[in-house]
């Protein structure tokens, strides 16, 4: 880029909000936002300003300022003059001509060095004399006619995407070859456009626009690692998938390899973007090449090279959710909700607190006590590895009354589906209120039907609890059964490992807590002491929170 100038007009006076182009926005004056971004793209910067207190900041900051004509600074002094004057008096003092001038405005602090580049490669592969960059536009506009009645400037009603283009200018953008420039203006010959990125397409021209860019430059850039197949089941990915909907960023990207293609499936149908990769140094590869500041792992077990690796020379935060690896203790925040420690540590947050239930749970009402059991429960997540719905089916069968309802949920990765269907057509012979569900689109409208319900010892037990169902869990392998808020928050009965539990346990206890309403009554005020709809507040603020303070200590 060594024949290109970049100018920064940068006027002391604004009407609309006091000394703008100085006021602090991130950590330093609006206008060294873009006099850094423009120092990423070429050593040829230039500010032209007629405001001392600008000059002093900018050449504080290693960037050359040209002095304004007071004729030059007045407020209906356009632009092209201005720029012509820097462009000139640069060149005289650096004697060094350049072939292009970029105006790069400083209320635009969202532009990126990449955008500069892009729209410089454009103006030259298109060969033209000028580019502007523009954004989309598109609505339903109305204009008056001289009498005053509203016109429609549209022929058609149309959704906006399908709209014919209408491009806006920004003001962040304007390339100017040297023979437009000297003619005496910016734009002239034939002139292209760069549509910008819409996140950096914001002219801070209020108040609510430093708000906005404010926002803006502490959002994190999202990578979102998942896991969730037939043998682990979806909760993984309905985790990320609530906190992904709470991150307001515009970029945010999941990633999948080759055994979560149900995952990516299910991401896809919710309308994020997925990427597919091939291994774990791919996926590091990624993130490095595409400049995340934030990265999310919902992979069980890290090891610690890997963690490393993904934060590399502190260029970024890493979280990780459900972490028991030696990842955990180099993740700038491991979030473990399933496990209850007395002892914390630096950087991991434990128990209930952090549950991430799905946005349908927060807002599922809380049905009252029922002092008269009718309605019983069975669901063990989506794979079931255990086969434990078959053995709760066996202990209902044997505890209800032909009369009492059934309820049995099964997954999509359950492998003893057709067993299942077979054991529930046998038991609806004398109970013919069983019913079993294999596609539920939403679980807390089941859930909160129940009086009791049999289920595993993970996240499901959280989404009972939510809805204040009393239960007995049975754990589907080691490590679940090291989850403990059923046991520790009194509202469940705990029997362990499901494939120790003998049926004779499992139908005695059922009936205890089925025919004993004291007993399933104060399971259910016990569930009432918790607040878990709050749990994904707390997590997203947390995740917010460690970036924030990243963002922070890495500004420019």
């Amino acid at each position: 880029m060594t024949e290109v100038l970049v100018v920064i007009p940068a006027r002391g006076g604004s009407k609309g909000i006091p000394r703008k182009n100085l006021r602090f926005l991130d950590g330093k004056p609006l206008v060294l936002h873009v006099v850094d971004i423009a120092k990423e793209f070429t050593d040829f910067v230039a500010v032209t300003t007629d405001d001392e207190e600008i000059r002093a900041v900018c050449e504080q900051h290693g960037v050359a300022v040209v002095q304004r004509p007071p004729e030059l600074a007045l407020d209906d002094t356009p632009l092209d003059p201005v720029v012509i004057h820097a462009w000139r008096t640069i060149e005289s003092l650096k004697g060094k001509s350049f072939h292009w001038v970029i105006t790069v405005q400083p209320t635009s602090p969202l532009v990126s060095s990449a955008s500069l580049k892009e729209a410089m490669t454009k103006v030259e592969q298109e060969n033209a004399d000028c580019c502007v960059a523009v954004t989309d536009a598109r609505h339903l506009y109305w204009s008056e006619s001289a009498g005053g009645i509203p016109v429609p400037a549209y022929t058609a009603r149309l959704n906006r995407q399908y709209l014919p283009p209408f491009w806006k200018e920004t003001g962040a953008i304007v390339i100017s070859s040297r023979r437009v420039l000297e003619a005496g203006t910016r734009l002239g010959g034939q002139v292209c456009l760069y549509p910008m990125p819409p996140e950096e397409s914001l002219d801070i021209d209020s108040y609510d626009d430093f708000i906005v860019a404010q926002s803006r430059l502490f959002q994190p850039k999202v990578a979102i690692r998942v896991v969730g197949n037939r043998e682990l089941g979806l909760g993984h990915v309905y985790r990320m998938l609530t906190i992904a909907s709470r991150l307001f960023t515009p970029v945010l990207d999941f990633y999948v390899d080759a055994s979560s293609r149900m995952a990516g499936d299910l991401i896809r149908r919710r309308h994020f973007p997925v990427i597919d990769f091939a291994d774990e140094e791919e996926f590091i590869e990624a993130v490095r090449l595409r400049n995340y500041t934030l990265v999310i792992n919902d992979i069980l077990d890290t090891e610690a090279s890997y963690i490393r690796a993904l934060r590399g020379d502190d260029e970024r935060v890493v979280i990780s959710f459900e972490d028991l690896g030696s990842g955990a203790s180099e993740t700038t925040l491991t979030i473990n909700d399933l496990y209850e420690y007395s002892v914390p540590v630096a950087n991991q947050l434990y128990g209930w607190q952090y549950v991430c239930l799905r946005d349908e749970f927060l807002l599922a009402p809380v049905r009252p006590f029922n002092p008269k059991a009718e309605n019983l429960l069975i669901t063990f997540g989506g794979t079931d590895p255990s086969g434990l719905t078959l053995k709760a089916l066996s202990a209902a069968f044997k505890v209800l009354e032909p009369h009492q309802s059934i309820t049995v949920v099964v997954g999509p990765g359950n492998r003893n589906l057709n067993r299942i269907c077979d054991r529930v057509a046998q038991g609806s012979l004398t109970h013919p209120n069983v019913s079993l569900l294999t596609d539920v689109p939403r679980m807390s409208d089941v859930m909160i039907k129940a009086d009791l319900a049999l289920t595993s010892n993970g996240r499901t037990v959280f989404e009972l609890a939510c809805c204040r169902v009393p239960m007995i869990t049975m754990s589907q392998n080691s490590r679940e059964a090291t989850h403990t808020f059923g046991r520790l928050s009194r509202g469940a009965i705990d029997l362990g490992l499901g494939s120790s539990v003998d049926e004779h346990l499992l139908t005695s206890t059922l009936a205890r807590v089925w025919n004993d309403s004291e007993t399933r009554r104060s399971m259910y005020e016990n569930l009432s002491k918790f607040d878990l709809r709050s749990g994904i507040e707390r997590v997203v603020n947390a995740i917010l929170d460690v970036h924030r303070k990243w963002r922070s200590s890495h500004r420019r």
